[in-house]
């Protein structure tokens, strides 16, 4: 549809500023919002801005591949799957929330990311808004069921 298709077009721009590691660019394509699911998890790992989260071109060269979108009223969802330049065939799940702002475009609410690859445990994912990521990191032998450290994929 028309809206998907403008979802998809609000996610490609916000991994054209990842790939280009560029914080401004991906602050003004977030909700003025906080995310509740980062702030309730910031305690529990590191709230880390745009500027460091993209410090060392982490996201350089990150392909995205498998887009998809859905629409729900003034939200919207997309997912894919990342691979990271010199990822060694690596792979992320991502998913992004979207609020329509009032001109009627998506703005990012939330991203996550955890990895996706055959026989790899999950150790740790990313939760994202406009304020930079949360890094959640297993910090036992296994995790709970369908969070990181479950076991393998």
């Amino acid at each position: 549809s028309e809206e998907e298709a403008a979802v998809l077009a609000a996610q490609a721009a916000l991994y054209d500023a990842l790939r280009d590691v560029d914080a401004a660019a991906v602050r003004r394509l977030c909700s003025p919002e906080d995310d509740d699911e980062v702030s309730a998890l910031a305690p529990l790992g590191r709230l880390d801005g745009w500027e460091t989260v993209l410090k060392y071109d982490a996201t350089a060269g990150l392909r995205l591949s498998s887009q998809d979108a859905t629409v729900a009223g003034e939200t919207a969802f997309s997912t894919g799957l990342e691979f990271p330049a010199g990822g060694n065939g690596a792979s992320l799940l991502c998913t992004q929330r979207w609020a329509r702002d009032q001109a009627g475009g998506w703005r990012l609410a939330q991203h996550r990311t955890i990895p996706y690859t055959a026989l790899a445990d999950a150790a740790a994912c990313l939760r994202c808004d406009r304020r930079g990521c949360v890094a959640l990191q297993r910090t036992g032998a296994a995790g709970p069921a369908g969070m990181p450290g479950d076991g393998p994929a």
